[in-house]
């Protein structure tokens, strides 16, 4: 019973968390923060790279609440899975739920920058193409 409240407890906060980063990123649309704007990639990052870089969803899956309730079903799977451990009164299962956390900072931390640099890659390109600078390579003996 107890390991079912963890599990209850843990899907619940995954999911408020999953809320938070959604309305927060709402209000970001009218704040414009650039903290608040990282706090949100940080934590959506994984979960939107997840299905829709990784995985090729068909288009049905493309559609934007469908988009919002994956996203809220992957926070309550990792709230449930870390309230389950925790939740437990054996050392080893609470030290794995120690190990995932910092896995999961540590891979929300390495898509972020990777999806940054991206963008940064895709803004400079655009901005060599607007502003002219682009140079084409003609390789010897090709037009």
């Amino acid at each position: 019973m107890k390991k079912t409240r963890g599990k209850t407890i843990g899907a619940v906060t995954g999911m408020v968390i999953a809320g938070g980063v959604l309305l927060l990123g709402y209000l970001n649309i009218t704040w414009n923060s650039e903290v608040l704007r990282s706090c949100v990639h940080f934590l959506s990052g994984v979960p939107l790279f997840l299905f829709f870089g990784q995985l090729n969803l068909p288009e049905v899956f493309q559609a934007e609440w469908v988009q919002k309730i994956l996203f809220l079903i992957y926070w309550a799977l990792v709230g449930g899975i870390l309230g389950w451990l925790l939740g437990s009164r054996r050392l080893p299962l609470q030290a794995t739920a120690a190990v995932i956390i910092l896995a999961l900072v540590i891979s929300h931390r390495m898509v972020q920058v990777r999806v940054e640099r991206e963008l940064g890659e895709i803004s400079e390109a655009l901005g060599k193409l607007f502003t002219g600078r682009v140079e084409f390579v003609i390789e010897e003996g090709k037009p």
